[in-house]
């Protein structure tokens, strides 16, 4: 019997939250082989894949949502304006945020999600150190 016969509002979705993970991951997989041929993990590098553009006026930095590559991951660039003085560099780092542990309905304490998101900030003096990049210094 097909899927399309199984499908129905009483019984439910065809489809289990299990195997829609096994499907993201799975999706996931393929787009970090599309992209690790261009990604050396040793050197750190980004890449721009979709948006991710930047207009840089000299004391404020405006970026557009996005997509980038770094070490063979793919991670969101969120729209953001970054406000500077003279001297300071600007610099897209990754930045990673834990959401603070919970417990659930069996009292363990579980970590619930890790968000990474490229982001401009003041970077450190140069030369960057590998999680750094200047601006200008991200391929399309």
């Amino acid at each position: 019997m097909s899927v399309a016969n199984n499908f129905n509002l009483e019984k439910g979705l065809p489809y289990k939250i299990d195997d829609i993970t096994v499907i993201e991951d799975r999706l996931l997989e393929v787009m970090e082989a599309l992209v690790n041929p261009w990604v050396n993990p040793s050197e750190g590098r980004f890449i721009r894949l979709l948006g991710a553009t930047y207009t840089d006026t000299g004391t404020e930095v405006q970026v557009e949502a996005g997509y980038m590559a770094f070490d063979g991951e793919i991670i969101e660039v969120p729209a953001h304006t970054l406000s500077y003085s003279s001297g300071e560099i600007p610099a897209w780092t990754v930045v990673q945020t834990d959401e603070a542990p919970r417990a659930y309905q069996d009292n363990i304490i579980r970590t619930t999600k890790i968000r990474k998101e490229i982001r401009v900030v003041v970077g450190p003096a140069l030369p960057f150190p590998d999680t750094f990049r200047g601006l200008d210094d991200v391929p399309d």
